[in-house]
């Protein structure tokens, strides 16, 4: 316990650290206001001034124009043969909501959308406050006046392990919570009612989200312990979100997105990620046709998961097992 006190108090006094922290905060309050900006609702002289819009552009030549060539071929217009003269006329003749491009909040887009990628931005700048901070003991040649202090190495790996992983949770849970907390507020302001089984689905992505802040900030500190160098570390890391897709997507593989890392993280952070597979179109049968195929949660964990395992075992086998300067 002394040796994780120890750690959580440098952590906290690693300026790099405290900046990273920072930066994710202020990511969260960005988002959020953007959200809250763009699903705004519309004001009564901004309808006003759309009905005026609308009006003006449905006695323009080019609607009769369309109106008619939709009565007489409704197909182009994506309506059935069937459509009538006022089916034509909703598709085509312009409306006051067509020149009001801001939709309602949508808590079920908010939440796979800009909810899961809040997410994932938290975890990528853990992983990074991580890496800078087991960086800078093999820099700055700290690590081994540590363990003249504590010369058992193995729990000095795990203590360093512990305080990184500890405080990526806390702080991905408080900047998830905090967000949606505001997201709660924006709700309600608004009268939009979300049922409890949306808010649900919300605590699990924000409680996966934790997981994976703690385990990226962990693979950001195993990776560091291992090559004892801050910029090894980003460098392969930068590889791996760039250079490993590419080679994924070269790869004489049948399915590729199946192995890509946005998709398993996408997977982790929202439970499930849905995609349309087109195999090798042969033109004798119907395997041109997509087939829907879901990468699931465990899967996305397991593709995560096992990496991080045999990192972390790496890195502390060769942290106990090498000289340190």
């Amino acid at each position: 316990m002394r040796l994780l006190t120890v750690e959580l108090t440098r952590l906290r006094l690693r300026r790099a650290v405290l900046v990273l922290l920072g930066l994710a905060a202020v990511i969260a309050i960005l988002m959020f206001a953007g959200t809250a900006w763009d699903s705004r609702p519309v004001s009564d002289e901004e309808l006003a001034q759309a009905e005026r819009q609308a009006a003006a552009d449905a006695n323009q030549p080019w609607v009769e124009e369309s109106l008619r060539d939709c009565i007489e071929n409704p197909s182009n217009w994506g309506l059935p043969g069937t459509a009538s003269e006022a089916d034509c006329e909703e598709a085509v003749v312009p409306r006051a909501e067509f020149y009001v491009s801001r939709q309602p909040l949508d808590i079920g887009e908010a939440r796979t959308g800009i909810g899961v990628g809040l997410a994932g931005v938290v975890a990528a700048l853990l992983m990074i406050a991580s890496v800078t901070y087991a960086g800078h003991d093999w820099a700055t040649g700290s690590m081994g006046n540590q363990l003249l202090f504590e010369p058992r190495r193995v729990r000095v790996w795990l203590a360093k392990a512990a305080a990184v992983a500890l405080v990526a949770a806390l702080a991905s849970a408080a900047i998830l919570a905090a967000f949606w907390l505001g997201i709660w507020a924006l709700t309600e302001s608004r009268d939009i009612a979300v049922s409890g089984d949306q808010w649900r689905k919300i605590l699990a992505l924000n409680g996966r989200g934790v997981l994976v802040g703690a385990g990226a900030a962990l693979a950001g500190y195993a990776l560091t312990m291992l090559f004892r160098s801050t910029v090894a570390t980003i460098s392969l890391m930068f590889g791996i979100a760039v250079a490993g897709n590419i080679l994924i997507g070269l790869l004489p593989l049948d399915d590729s997105e199946r192995w890509l890392t946005p998709t398993n993280i996408y997977a982790v952070l929202a439970g499930r990620y849905e995609y349309t597979f087109f195999p090798p179109c042969s033109g004798m049968d119907d395997s041109c046709d997509g087939i829907e195929k879901v990468i699931t949660l465990t899967q996305g964990m397991l593709y995560f998961g096992v990496p991080l395992a045999i990192v972390a075992v790496l890195s502390l086998w060769l942290f106990h097992r090498r000289d340190v300067p």
